[in-house]
């Protein structure tokens, strides 16, 4: 059963007590909240009863004024992000096709932006702090191998591997995008994004699903690492991972 959150955090940056928003998810699929810049609407994908059981709906929620729009159905999966600059949401869908198109939200209108050659199952995480790319998570489709974590760049049309996805695991880019993360099972590492070594973390709860960034002293989660602790590669003393300076 999925559910989302909402939290406003302190001079800290501590989040207050959680308060769950009341949204249309019809808990069949993973809404993948994610923040205006502003903090004033979070976009957020529910099933579609309309196109049926594989049917996807992209949702616009004020916080501010409580509307709730829809701006896009797919008849597959879809995902989707905030431009940095522009009113507008990049989404990957993957119905027959799968490709990269941008939706204004004031108007609606929507621009076709990238095919790719083949099926695949992707789907967009973040864009780059300088909106020039998008971050995709890439996953084995059949007997393809193993997934990745891409930077695709919007006007070139060029994606570039940044690292390869290992079994039962997944990749983010980081908020400040200094570091790659991986969380597989119970536990989760990071490496710098220039390259390096990766430092291993252990969660002693539940996992969930990564954070999203912080926008307009707000938090948003539908999940999340409860209480996470770690320890570096040579010895070091375990600390709380939340301690390490991930961008967050």
């Amino acid at each position: 059963m999925w559910s989302v959150y909402a939290a406003s955090l302190d001079a800290n940056s501590r989040p207050s007590d959680w308060k769950r928003l009341d949204l249309h998810l019809g808990n069949e699929f993973n809404p993948g909240p994610k923040w205006s810049g502003d903090g004033s609407q979070i976009v957020y994908v529910a099933a579609s009863g309309d196109i049926g059981q594989m049917g996807r709906v992209v949702h616009l929620r004020n916080l501010k004024t409580g509307e709730d729009r829809e701006v896009d159905h797919s008849s597959g999966i879809v995902t989707c992000v905030w431009a940095v600059q522009q009113p507008k949401l990049f989404c990957v869908s993957s119905a027959k096709e799968t490709e990269i198109i941008s939706i204004a939200v004031e108007s609606g209108e929507i621009t076709h932006h990238y095919t790719f050659p083949k099926p695949r199952h992707v789907i967009v995480e973040q864009p780059s702090l300088d909106g020039r790319a998008l971050y995709l998570s890439e996953f084995p489709v059949g007997d393809q191998p193993g997934g990745r974590l891409l930077r695709w760049e919007i006007a070139a049309g060029r994606e570039t591997t940044l690292e390869q996805l290992v079994p039962e695991a997944w990749l983010r880019m980081s908020a400040d995008e200094r570091w790659i993360i991986r969380a597989a099972k119970e536990n989760f590492a990071i490496r710098p994004a220039s390259g390096g070594n990766w430092k291993s973390f252990v969660v002693l709860k539940n996992r969930g699903q990564f954070g999203n960034r912080n926008c307009g002293g707000h938090a948003g989660a539908f999940g999340g690492f409860s209480d996470a602790h770690g320890a570096g590669d040579h010895g070091d003393q375990p600390r709380r991972a939340q301690d390490h300076d991930l961008g967050w």
